[in-house]
């Protein structure tokens, strides 16, 4: 469980000072949306895990594909 949580620590940062180094113009609507967002699936994968380490694994895949995703699109956005 300890090893879920510093995963979660360690990956939430990224999204969330990503998000706060964007201009204003740019994070308003999806990537405010998306970044907490994917903050609440990460949390909601390490609550999950706790009770059912199957299904936490399940839901915390896709947070981590959300996590992926989310470097890519807000590197589009950044750049445009």
């Amino acid at each position: 469980m300890l090893v879920y949580i510093a995963l979660f620590a360690a990956t939430v940062l990224i999204p969330l000072s990503r998000f706060y180094s964007m201009s204003e113009r740019k994070r308003v609507g999806f990537m405010t949306y998306y970044t907490f967002g994917l903050a609440a699936v990460g949390l909601l994968a390490l609550l999950v895990c706790y009770f059912n380490e199957g299904l936490g694994i399940i839901i915390g895949t896709v947070y981590f594909i959300g996590f992926v995703a989310y470097q890519w699109i807000s590197n589009y956005r950044n750049i445009s």
